[in-house]
């Protein structure tokens, strides 16, 4: 059986959400929009908008300003 190659973005909130390589978020977990989820995070719980979150599991490091670059 092949893995799902197409990642699901039906728990995004926007279309600016940024997350690095090998994250890997639960199904069914929301995320805010303007949030950067960490490479290799695990998303588990959903994450809130305009936050930096990384970890294993992930949590919610620094709050965002909108417009700001991406770490």
């Amino acid at each position: 059986m092949q893995p799902d190659r197409h990642p699901r973005t039906d728990g995004l909130n926007g279309g600016s959400v940024v997350a690095g390589q090998g994250a890997v978020v639960r199904h069914g977990v929301t995320i805010g929009e303007w949030t950067v989820i960490g490479a290799g995070a695990v998303v588990l719980e959903d994450v809130p908008a305009l936050v930096s979150a990384w970890g294993l599991p992930c949590r919610v490091v620094r709050p965002r300003v909108r417009g700001e670059r991406y770490l």
